[in-house]
């Protein structure tokens, strides 16, 4: 039996809710592996800056998942991302996503395209942002940028 990983990984991600959708896109052409360490920056400066010492003591960090597209579909570089606001430091949606704008022009003050707004509707962001999965490959899932916390392995997402 195969399993289909689009369909999976929908069915894991739609189990959450995600406050915020995140479109990251660079100004000029890059490489994948340059966009990765790009975000990676970036979301230690947010964590950093939301958390301080207990982002890199205790692992506390913004929860998101980040995909990259780009290139083969014949645009840039670009990650889309659905993200959890920290409840503990944010009670406004549109002030966190102030807050993440403002901390990607420090990060990326060249890139201009740069969205982060408010979403209603959890399940339509994680489809828009898994659109480029195949069935049976989610390489467009970034691990490496992504943090998911678990509280509970066995019954959570």
């Amino acid at each position: 039996m195969e399993i289909n990983m689009k369909a999976e990984l929908r069915d894991w991600l739609t189990k959450q809710k995600w406050d915020i959708g995140a479109t990251l896109t660079f100004a000029h052409d890059v490489t994948p592996e340059f966009a990765s360490k790009a975000i990676g920056r970036f979301w230690n400066r947010v964590d950093k800056n939301l958390y301080n010492n207990a982002a890199y003591r205790y692992n506390k960090r913004c929860q998101r998942v980040m995909f990259i597209e780009g290139s083969e579909y014949g645009t840039r570089y670009h990650y889309h991302a659905a993200i959890k606001m920290p409840q503990d430091r944010f009670d406004e949606a549109d002030r966190f996503c102030q807050f993440l704008r403002k901390q990607w022009r420090a990060e990326c003050y060249q890139n201009k395209i740069v969205e982060f707004k408010p979403t209603r509707n959890s399940n339509r962001l994680i489809n828009y942002i898994t659109k480029h999965i195949h069935s049976f490959d989610c390489d467009t899932f970034d691990v490496n940028t992504s943090h998911i916390t678990i509280t509970d392995p066995l019954n959570s997402i």
